[in-house]
């Protein structure tokens, strides 16, 4: 693995500032650049909720991020599939990525139905947009099986369907199932892995790495070299959220028998 790699800090890491209004996400663009990350992903839930306020902030971190000199990821915590249809949102999302000036937007895989068809109109929504669109695995018990989200790949792959894969470490314990194993049978569909430790104990809920159930190493070692990881959990200050970057980069920084 490379040192080179390329490390993004979800906003999500600062979940507790974020919750209690006292700071926002332009903000952060200088802590993830003070963190010496490679990028910030921005999540929509943390932005305004009324369209024209919401458009200025993406317009805000946007200049502030080509500033730092990060790349920019959008966190969508909404479906791509409605229905088994393309959400007719989608094209408003993919306008905010635009004005954020992002790489990737992510969403939830949603509803996709038992078989995908009328994919056109979202094929040419992919191939105009100016972000790369990846889905997520997520929580619920439809769409977070691993053999759903295998065949779904699998389906989009078949189909041409120019979209990504946003491999979850975390949610798949959620869905009862390892994610080691998950990432040995998912990993050359991902194009952005999103990294966590989850603990069981007291019920499911994020830690820092080495501190709960996910065995991260094993999980960065099944995922091709070339995929960008994303920090997303809540870390309590800059000092420990160092220490989290640096246990990732011992890790890319180590060889491998390729």
């Amino acid at each position: 693995m490379s040192g080179s790699r390329p490390v993004f800090v979800n906003t999500m890491v600062y979940k507790k500032a974020l919750d209690a209004s006292t700071t926002v996400q332009a903000d952060l663009v200088a802590e993830v650049l003070a963190l010496g990350a490679t990028g910030i992903e921005i999540r929509r839930e943390y932005l305004s909720p009324e369209p024209a306020a919401r458009h200025e902030e993406l317009l805000t971190i946007a200049g502030l991020a080509t500033e730092a000199g990060l790349e920019v990821y959008y966190s969508v915590p909404e479906s791509l599939f409605v229905d088994g249809e393309a959400s007719p949102l989608l094209t408003g999302y993919l306008d905010e990525a635009a004005m954020l000036g992002a790489l990737s937007v992510k969403l939830n895989i949603g509803e996709p139905g038992d078989e995908l068809t009328g994919l056109g109109r979202l094929v040419e929504a992919l191939l105009a947009a100016s972000a790369r669109v990846t889905i997520e695995n997520d929580q619920t018990a439809r769409n977070g099986r691993l053999d759903v989200v295998a065949a779904l790949l699998r389906d989009l792959r078949a189909q041409n369907v120019p979209i990504g894969y946003t491999f979850d470490a975390g949610n798949w314990l959620w869905a009862g199932v390892d994610p080691v194993a998950a990432a040995r049978e998912l990993g050359r569909y991902a194009t952005v892995l999103h990294l966590k430790d989850i603990d069981r104990l007291g019920g499911l809920h994020s830690v820092l790495l080495d501190e709960g159930d996910v065995d991260w190493r094993s999980v960065l070692r099944e995922i091709g070299t070339h995929v960008p990881v994303v920090l997303e959990y809540p870390i309590p200050d800059r000092a420990t959220a160092a220490s989290e970057l640096a246990k990732i980069r011992r890790v890319l920084a180590e060889p491998t028998s390729d």
